[in-house]
Parts: C-alpha cells; structure tokens; sequence
C-alpha cells in the first residue's frame, strides 16, 4: 500500500500534492488577445507579489510616521 523509505520513488507529504517547478526558459508565444507576461510561472507571480508586499510596507511606514507627526504636532 504505502511505500516506506527504504523503497525507491518519490514521496511527498500524504495530504498535500506535490507542486512541479517551473521549467527553466520557457518560451511562451501569446495567443491572440493575451495580455503580454501573462502565463510566466510560479516564480513570476511570486516576484509580483513580493514587489506588492515592498509597496504595502512602504505605505504603512509612511501612515504611521504621518499618524506620528499629527500627534507630536498637537
């Protein structure tokens, strides 16, 4: 039934499924009507997400220094 560490195979954790990686230099051909960069992979969505995240941090840091001068100015 299930394997054990002494057989071959790959094992992964019993509940979740195993992610592929995204292959190295795909080239993607845009169909027609396709937004361009839509399609990269995994590692471009996560590079837009961090470039997100660096953008709400900047923000917060901005508000609370905002908030901090209102209050030091009263």
């Amino acid at each position: 039934m299930g394997e054990t560490s002494g057989q071959g195979g790959t094992q992964g954790h019993p509940v979740l499924p195993l992610v592929p990686e995204p292959e190295a230099e795909q080239v993607v051909v845009p169909r027609p009507g396709a937004v361009v960069g839509e399609g990269h992979g995994r590692r471009m969505v996560e590079e837009r997400i961090l470039e997100q995240l660096k953008w709400i941090e900047k923000l917060v840091f901005v508000c609370i220094m905002h908030v901090l001068y209102a209050i030091m100015k009263k």
